[in-house]
């Protein structure tokens, strides 16, 4: 049986493939002249977006929460190595502190509506992302909460710096 692709051909289609992406995701900002250079672009592009390690508050919660480029060209939270407590009405809020030292804390800015909610958790262990709504000032809603709506009880919180 005769091969029809070879290893080489297969890379350079993966290439063409990732530079076109690239480009068009706008993640170059323009013409690619030097391919190899296409990995460090993104990187160092990803290096730029907030992100911040879990912590816990009033149960254990770990992995990290990071911003990220949406599908749509707009802004997404990924949460990555994510783990955290079993609880009813579990929601993700951006809530409006450069970072929050405990519980108080965080119910004093959910009870002055100074969050935004980003929906209910879709899991309570492993990677997901959620949709940041257009307009939200990242300035301002610098930490990544885990809240359970029913008990008024924050999980945990991720700074996003």
């Amino acid at each position: 049986m005769k091969t029809i692709f070879t290893a080489r051909t297969i890379n350079a289609v993966r290439t063409a493939l990732a530079v076109t992406l690239a480009v068009g995701a706008g993640i170059l900002g323009g013409v690619v002249t030097n391919v190899a250079q296409l990995p460090a672009a993104h990187a160092q592009q990803e290096a730029m977006m907030p992100s911040g390690a879990f912590r816990k508050l009033a149960h254990k919660t770990v992995g990290k929460a990071s911003v990220v480029k949406g599908a749509k060209g707009g802004q997404a939270l990924r949460f990555t190595g994510f783990e955290t407590g079993k609880g009813p009405k579990l929601h993700v809020y951006l809530v409006a502190a450069a970072d929050v030292k405990d519980n108080d804390a965080v119910k004093k800015l959910v009870d002055g509506k100074m969050f935004v909610d980003l929906g209910a958790l879709k899991s309570i262990k492993g990677n997901q992302t959620y949709a940041i709504p257009a307009g939200t000032d990242l300035s301002k809603y610098q930490t990544a909460v885990i809240w359970c709506d029913q008990f008024d009880v924050s999980f945990g919180a991720a700074t996003l710096q």
